[in-house]
């Protein structure tokens, strides 16, 4: 159906029915297969999305924890690293779980959006949350899914009543959130409304915004691993 006059209509529709099947699912992976089946019907650009962010995550994860093992300890579930890597990969499959509710308004414009279909797309965070909370298989990647938009010092970003500061997840909230916008700023085939971006020109943003948007640890691991920057390059490049 065309997504422009069907999207409004039909979303809560899958959004619900998704929500049901989920439920019933015996583990995290059959859900996971199953949300990914949703999308690629139904949004195929955020299935290839969440692919991408399930990548870099794992990617970038290990990298820091080796470097920096500090920094992740103390993630509630995640004491050891094959925890840890599990909860990465499955979290950046399911982070723009919201965006069931507005596959409407999601890279189908060759123009910039407008202020209220922003403001709309912008819902998709807490309404990802109010609906991965009632998935008992998924529920504790509901921090990922509220604040993957918020910035690292708290004090911007979306939405307004999430204190980024205070979630035990927030250094894996940091690195999806860096990974998320590399994957935005790089993509030059699902969003028709902005022109990729290279991964070094991306570096260049994360540097100037570390400390308030980003994370000035994770950003700073990133730009001194000559091997992981060649990586991400491939990978949001040619690869």
């Amino acid at each position: 159906m065309p997504y422009s006059d069907k999207g409004i209509v039909l979303d809560p529709f899958i959004a619900e029915n998704t929500k049901t099947i989920l439920q019933s699912c015996e583990n995290s992976e059959d859900c996971l297969a199953f949300l990914l089946t949703v999308f690629l019907h139904r949004q195929i650009s955020t299935a290839i999305h969440f692919s991408m962010i399930s990548r870099l995550s794992v990617l970038c994860y290990t990298h820091f924890s080796a470097a920096r093992p500090e920094l992740f300890s103390g993630i509630p579930g995640c004491e050891t690293k094959d925890k840890a890597i599990q909860f990465v990969k499955e979290a950046g499959l399911c982070h723009d779980i919201g965006k069931l509710y507005c596959t409407n308004l999601v890279n189908l414009h060759f123009r910039k959006i407008t202020d209220e279909e922003f403001s709309i797309l912008c819902t998709h965070a807490k309404l990802g949350y109010d609906f991965i909370k009632q998935i008992p298989l998924l529920s504790k990647y509901a921090d990922i899914v509220y604040g993957h938009h918020k910035w690292y010092d708290g004090t911007n970003g979306y939405p307004a009543e999430f204190d980024i500061t205070k979630s035990p997840y927030k250094k894996f909230i940091d690195l999806i959130t860096i990974c998320d916008s590399i994957d935005a700023a790089t993509d030059t085939l699902g969003r028709n409304y902005a022109k990729g971006k290279t991964f070094s020109v991306m570096l260049e943003e994360l540097k100037t915004f570390a400390g308030t948007r980003y994370s000035p640890e994770l950003v700073e691991l990133l730009d001194k691993d000559e091997t992981l920057k060649a990586q991400i390059s491939e990978m949001t490049g040619e690869g």
